[in-house]
């Protein structure tokens, strides 16, 4: 109950902000989220033993890096030995990510729908794209997330020395990032700005089809080139996902073509307009590579931007006086979550604090 408290609370506050428009600077943004801030901060920064990873990665803090160099993550590791060295070793990394996380996350939605819409931005990224609850497991890959998020703000922010320093730090960070570069540069300049509706339909149904169709020969041959999962070629770590694990993201692919219908009408401008297609480009990518356990990891780095369709789709039935489409879409996001955390929570989606122990 403690993720759905979160939510709503979290939500209300934010909606406040709709009465403020000149919120336009990150010290005066952080400054009005103070709470919110200091609640991500205790509830992410203070899990005990969420999902598997958590002692794991425990021990690998008390190793003062070791391990993710290894694994070629050294800024990572680096990280890791300046919260050692600072006195904020073992649980005091998931606080200082936490922090970092959070301040990245107000920033990207701040920038790309304003103050005023935040509230949704931050409902979808938490009922919806799952990285709110990943997070907590997969450390370093998630960390990869949202550095790659904010540097796609400042790529379209034409902050280009910004945006290409957060993509090097990426692929330090956690190493097999570096095979999104490709897909970075080729959404920025071919895709995003194609705009009509017929290609972005396009987009998705491509996805839909090498979600089902995708083969695992495609995956042996690039495994070995990323060392840190070279070994699942020896065990099941490459197996397909069933239909029962396609069918619950397929769910959303309603809503993300309804949003790529009602596109024209959303009187965006043209920083707006190349987000929603990066968001289109970012759900079929994700979709894409739904088919295998393994490759699918590479669709997680995704999921805040794949958040954008939708968002940008509510935001119009809200300010058009769609209010019936508006609360059934968001009943549509929050079943599904609140199935999870209620009545089907395993590993991240349930919650544990060292606060309690």
């Amino acid at each position: 109950m403690i993720y759905l408290f979160f939510l709503f609370s979290s939500c209300c506050y934010l909606s406040v902000l709709r009465k403020y428009s000149d919120i336009h600077n990150v010290t005066k943004l952080l400054g009005f989220s103070f709470p919110i801030i200091l609640f991500w901060f205790l509830l992410i920064g203070g899990q005990y033993g969420v999902g598997t990873d958590y002692f794991s990665y425990m021990f690998h803090f008390m190793d003062n890096g070791g391990y993710f160099e290894r694994k070629g993550d050294y800024l990572f590791a680096t990280f890791v030995k300046f919260c050692n060295y600072i006195g904020m070793g073992g649980q005091g990394i998931f606080f200082a990510l936490s922090l970092i996380w959070i301040i990245i996350l107000l920033y990207v939605m701040q920038r790309i729908v304003g103050s005023k819409n935040i509230y949704i931005y931050f409902f979808v990224f938490v009922v919806y794209s799952g990285v709110f609850h990943n997070q907590m497991n997969i450390i370093r890959q998630y960390s990869a997330v949202y550095l790659l998020t904010l540097g796609v703000c400042f790529l379209y922010q034409k902050r280009y020395l910004f945006s290409i320093v957060l993509f090097v730090a990426m692929c330090f960070v956690h190493s097999s990032s570096i095979a999104l570069i490709p897909f970075i540069f080729i959404v920025y300049l071919f895709l995003s700005r194609v705009k009509k509706r017929f290609w972005l339909y396009m987009y998705v149904v491509c996805s839909i089809y090498f979600s089902i169709f995708f083969s695992i020969d495609f995956v042996v041959v690039f495994i070995p080139y990323f060392n840190q999962y070279a070994d699942y070629l020896k065990g099941d770590g490459i197996e397909a996902v069933d239909l029962m694990g396609r069918v619950t993201k397929y769910i959303y692919i309603p809503l993300v073509l309804y949003s790529i219908h009602l596109f024209p009408r959303m009187n965006l401008n043209e920083f707006q307009k190349q987000f929603f297609v990066t968001g289109i480009c970012a759900y079929s990518l994700k979709l894409a590579v739904l088919s295998m356990s393994l490759i699918g990891r590479l669709g997680r780095y995704y999921e805040i931007l794949a958040c954008i369709p939708i968002v940008f789709l509510l935001i119009h039935l809200k300010n058009h006086s769609r209010g019936s489409r508006f609360i059934l879409i968001l009943l549509y996001l929050f079943l599904p979550y609140f199935m999870k955390v209620v009545f089907f929570a395993v590993r991240e989606y349930t919650y544990n604090s060292v606060f309690f122990n």
